[in-house]
């Protein structure tokens, strides 16, 4: 009898522990190895830019991301896309010091009241840690010129962040948060049934 309750209990640690951690092997996965949406463009015309901040950088990649992007409506190739333009654009322009101050981010959010699978992109300015949100339309058509002063509206309400990248990175790994996500997989599968 002692032999069959420590496999049921072996069992049962197994099954909990793979419920709980699934979500953020299965995730980090399958943000880590998929092909990135990398944009090269010729920025000729993107020099003497010294003078911008991180947001402003940001906001004038997005911008042409959005025009340039194969995949312009889609949270994660757009987001890529931004990231991927912004890197060129600050080091054609010597601000090699912005290169580490963006990093991903991924997610739920609310968006009209509905909760959504999202990824963004998170800036950090003075300190603080603020959302870009890459997929929406609030950039289009940003210049060199008029770039400077840009402020961005709140688009979504973060329900929770379920995987980050290093500042400056592309590489995602779980929070914290979401490796020990109250239910685990249970819950996760349980809470986007109902939201069908």
């Amino acid at each position: 009898m002692p032999s069959l309750l420590k496999r049921i209990l072996l069992y049962s640690s197994l099954l909990l522990s793979l419920n709980q951690f699934s979500p953020a092997c299965i995730d980090t996965i399958r943000y880590n190895f998929r092909h990135r949406n990398h944009v090269q463009l010729n920025l000729d015309n993107y020099h003497n830019l010294h003078d911008l901040s991180t947001l402003e950088f940001l906001a004038l990649s997005n911008s042409l991301a959005q025009r340039f992007s194969p995949k312009s409506s889609e949270c994660v190739a757009l987001s890529e896309s931004t990231f991927s333009i912004y890197r060129q654009l600050v080091s054609s322009n010597g601000r090699e010091d912005l290169l580490d101050k963006v990093r991903f981010a991924s997610g739920e959010i609310n968006y009209n009241g509905k909760t959504l699978d999202h990824q963004w992109l998170q800036y950090s300015d003075n300190g603080k840690v603020y959302d870009f949100e890459a997929s929406a339309s609030i950039a289009l058509n940003l210049s060199p010129s008029n770039v400077r002063g840009f402020t961005q509206q709140k688009y979504f309400r973060i329900v929770k962040v379920t995987s980050l990248s290093s500042w400056g990175g592309t590489f995602q790994y779980p929070t914290l948060e979401y490796l020990f996500y109250p239910g685990g997989m249970a819950r996760i599968l349980y809470e986007k049934s109902q939201r069908k």
